[in-house]
């Protein structure tokens, strides 16, 4: 009675307060009403009925007819009601495992339901009422018309489902409300290609003689120039190409398209011949070509998306604010929408033709479908399929699994294999959910040990011991073994037509198979290179990557990350070998006094000779360790390098032969080497604090220098060779006595590492750098404290010949832009150049004898010589 009573009241006057005809029930009803805020707008009887499937939904928009509907749910004996955070009404199934029939809404969605599946209507609003999506169910998928509409009622999309899938026209809609694309679908695939309407700006068409600085990704190859010269960016010549990323044919295979570290980098996709060389620095961990071969989508470690004209490597449009560093870039089937996933595991969705983000979810693994309208978005366990081309969550499957590591989808679009962090493999249809698990175990630190066959009924999988098995997807039955009893697989791939299957091992071969005889045909060997006969470590000859070009005629392998391999299948014969992508981090540099040879070293071991005037490599010496130091004698005849053992190796730089060393247990962890002025001593600073002098010409210890209580990081003699200075980790410069071995002064006032000291060339002042972002300036004699300047993360130092220019390296990037090299006149104090062109920590600058080059090098592989020909007594700024 009480509440008949009450629904009386509210038919005739919600607002009244007729509190005389309410009993106590009916008072404490109508106040816990009124403290959810709910609005009442009238209830007959609750639905005792299925709801029919509305054909008219446009009354749903009457928010009291829409609040009498949600509001008659909560009577179902299945459902309760609660409010959110915010005071709404978000309704619930009491038992989760129940079927139940009627209405729900959850977060301003108003789902139909029967037999305790989703069938009939569906709709979704925004925050302001606004709807935002419609459309209808049947049996749990998709049917019939569906529509998405803007926040501010702009219609955006429209087409209709079948059985689950796409069938029929679907249009798009700017928010201009002109149609920007349509297409027709038939079973969830494209029937026919995308008509697109674009705007007169889509394509950004560049004027050659404009002053705007358009970025331009790769610069076409002029023998005539040297191959790699750039002399607009004032680089003279550079060394290395920087680690491989990833790399991608183009459609018509007509292009090689390899990213590294510093860039991209294009090839001849028939030939093999280099093309094109970076312009664009920027370390580029992810490549896709659209499907018509005009666009290039590069992901890279500075937050950006960049879409390059093929043709002309000129930028099309840059995608921001997709986080912190892209790890992998992937164009849809259509060429119409990237995905994206970064570091941060934040996956983004764009429009190309916009290039407008339409969704940003969370996860670290993404896919497009080949054949339909959507991607798959990995995070942990859970697998979540989106509609690609509205960026709405379709459904979401949690799987049986240790999480996923990579996935991959099978050219006819129905079936993903994951390769699980359990180095295991599950097979999912994501149509059926039916998974399998296939009885193989994977190596976790290889990629591309997966690979489906063309027609998707096959999956080849690469085991740890050395078995390559064949799969049916559909059972997720053995069909085949193929054994490799030589070598570990570490990657495989099938050719395009489906008949042979390439498998790469970790020890540099290729083996083809043929699927249908399980005879391996043919074995493709790569002759090994000088330092990766003598270097210990055996990735070097790992092929970590195999990519067919589109007619099966050509094979380029990838080993490790340092060499690329372009094989002619038919005979079995290398094309080209390109070399120099080195993926190690060049710690120590120096110049000849000549300046014709540049020598480098790293944490591979080795150390690199260059011919400065013509680019070659002369020769690559193994130093056994991490090479942390480098210098050449007053003539350029010797060439002493120091690393992280006890030992000091002495060369000759012509014909690269060791022909002296050091090697005591007390000089291990060296960190930095010195010759003197006159070259008489070699001062060595440790990893253990001490500093150590040594005769050169007896070989002999002279004296330790006992004082630093950490990491000695860089030592440098005065002009005069009678004060040694030395910085430290302990945020500390340190002045010695050369003769005595005394400690002449401790300076003070850095509040970082000091990464670097130098001399000036009077010999009256000590210069050092630090990581806190400081370059101060001491007096020599009385350690008093001058002055400083302000820039960045201090990496080295360097002084011109001429004592006018001094020269800083920073050790990490700022404002997504390279790492740079800063100039300055040292009595002035004024900026006068600023170099960028490295991608990573600059560990070492090195002037020429002359002045006239300033040498730098990376731990993204690359030895720069800058060209300072040009440099002016004038600041930047001014004439």
């Amino acid at each position: 009675m009480v509440k008949q009573k009450l629904t009386s009241l509210k038919r005739r006057n919600i607002g009244s307060t007729q509190k005389s005809l309410l009993n106590k029930t009916g008072m404490l009803l109508v106040s816990i009403l009124c403290i959810g805020g709910l609005i009442i707008s009238g209830c007959d009887q609750p639905f005792k009925k299925i709801p029919p499937t509305v054909n008219d939904v446009s009354d749903l928009d009457n928010p009291i007819i829409r609040t009498k509907l949600l509001d008659a749910a909560m009577h179902e004996s299945n459902l309760q009601v609660k409010l959110s955070p915010t005071g709404e009404k978000v309704y619930h199934k009491q038992r989760q495992d129940q079927p139940y029939t009627g209405w729900t809404k959850n977060n301003r969605k108003l789902q139909q339901y029967q037999d305790g599946k989703r069938h009939g209507i569906f709709i979704s609003w925004y925050g302001n009422w606004q709807k935002a999506e419609q459309g209808q169910y049947n049996d749990s998928k998709r049917d019939g018309v569906w529509i998405q509409w803007s926040p501010i009622g702009k219609k955006e999309n429209e087409g209709s489902y079948k059985d689950g899938r796409r069938d029929g026209l679907w249009t798009l809609w700017d928010s201009q409300g002109n149609i920007v694309r349509e297409k027709t679908y038939k079973d969830g695939r494209i029937l026919t290609p995308p008509r697109i309407k674009k705007k007169d700006d889509s394509t950004r068409t560049i004027d050659t003689h404009s002053t705007e600085n358009f970025p331009v990704a790769y610069i076409q190859h002029n023998k005539k120039q040297g191959g790699y010269q750039n002399l607009s960016k004032g680089i003279k010549r550079r060394f290395g190409k920087g680690a491989i990323k990833d790399i991608d044919f183009s459609p018509d295979g007509r292009l090689l398209a390899v990213a590294t570290v510093i860039g991209i980098w294009l090839y001849d996709g028939k030939t093999g011949e280099q093309i094109a060389f970076p312009d664009y620095i920027d370390s580029v961990r992810s490549i896709a070509f659209s499907p018509d071969g005009k666009i290039l989508v590069s992901g890279s470690s500075n937050t950006y998306i960049n879409l390059w004209d093929v043709d002309t490597g000129r930028q099309i449009s840059q995608f921001k604010d997709a986080g912190s560093s892209v790890d992998e870039v992937q164009i849809s089937p259509d060429g119409q929408m990237v995905l994206s996933v970064n570091v941060s595991k934040g996956i983004d969705l764009w429009d190309v033709y916009t290039g407008e983000r339409k969704t940003r979810v969370t996860g670290n693994l993404i896919s497009f479908s080949p054949v339909n309208d959507m991607y798959i978005a990995v995070h942990g366990k859970d697998i979540t399929i989106y509609d690609s081309l509205t960026g709405q969550s379709i459904e979401s499957v949690t799987l049986k699994n240790s999480g996923i590591q990579r996935l991959f989808f099978n050219p006819n679009g129905e079936i993903v294999a994951m390769h699980n962090m359990d180095n295991t493999v599950t097979l999912l249809n994501l149509f059926t959910k039916h998974e399998h698990k296939l009885l193989t175990a994977l190596d976790k630190n290889e990629k591309h040990v997966l690979s489906f066959s063309p027609d998707g009924l096959i999956l080849a999988t690469a085991s740890t011991d050395g078995t390559i098995t064949l799969w049916d997807v559909n059972t997720g039955l053995q069909k085949q073994e193929l054994t490799t009893a030589d070598s570990l697989i570490s990657s495989v791939k099938f050719s395009p037509e489906g008949s042979n299957l390439a498998a790469g091992n970790k020890i540099g071969e290729i083996h083809i198979w043929n699927i249908e005889t399980g005879d391996r045909i043919k074995t493709l060997i790569s002759p090994k290179t000088e330092i990766e006969t003598i270097q210990y470590r055996n990735e070097s000859r790992t092929i970590t990557d195999i990519l067919f070009n589109p007619d099966g005629t050509t094979l380029v392998s990838v080993i490790g990350k340092d060499v690329i391999q372009i094989w002619d299948l038919e005979s079995g014969t290398s094309k080209k070998k390109h070399k120099g992508f080195y993926n190690i981090q060049l710690q120590s540099l120096a110049i000849s006094p000549s300046h014709n040879i540049v020598a480098s070293g790293g944490n591979d071991y080795a150390i690199r000779l260059w011919n400065t005037k013509t680019g070659n490599l002369m020769h690559t010496l193994f130093q056994g360790n991490l090479v942390s130091s480098l210098a050449f004698n007053k003539d350029g005849t010797t060439l002493t390098s120091g690393c992280w053992a006890n030992r000091i190796r002495f060369w000759n730089p012509n014909t690269g032969q060791e022909y002296s060393q050091i090697e005591e247990r007390d000089i291990e962890g060296i960190e930095c080497i010195e010759y003197s002025p006159d070259f008489t001593l070699l001062a060595f600073g440790r990893t253990h604090g001490d500093i150590q002098l040594w005769d050169v010409s007896r070989k002999k210890l002279k004296s330790i220098l006992k004082g630093h209580t950490s990491r000695v990081y860089s030592v440098a003699f005065s002009p005069d060779g009678k004060i040694l200075a030395s910085g430290e980790k302990d945020k500390k410069v340190k002045l010695w006595d050369v003769a005595s071995g005394t400690l002449k002064n401790t300076l003070k006032g850095h509040t970082h590492y000091v990464s670097s000291v130098v001399f000036s060339s009077d010999g009256d002042t000590v210069i050092s750098g630090s990581w806190d972002n400081t370059i101060r300036f001491w007096n020599a004699h009385t350690g008093e404290y001058i002055r400083n300047f302000t820039w960045d993360c201090i990496a080295c130092l360097a002084i011109s010949p001429d004592g006018n220019n001094l020269a800083a390296s920073s050790v990490f990037s700022r404002q997504n832009k390279p790492v740079e090299i800063r100039l300055w006149d040292i009595e002035t104090g004024l900026e006068k150049m600023t170099l960028s062109g490295h991608t990573g920590w600059i560990f070492e600058i090195e002037f020429s004898s002359d002045g006239k080059t300033l040498a730098s090098s990376s731990n993204d592989g690359t030895v720069i010589l800058w060209d300072l020909t040009n440099i002016t007594d004038s600041p930047i700024g001014e004439e």
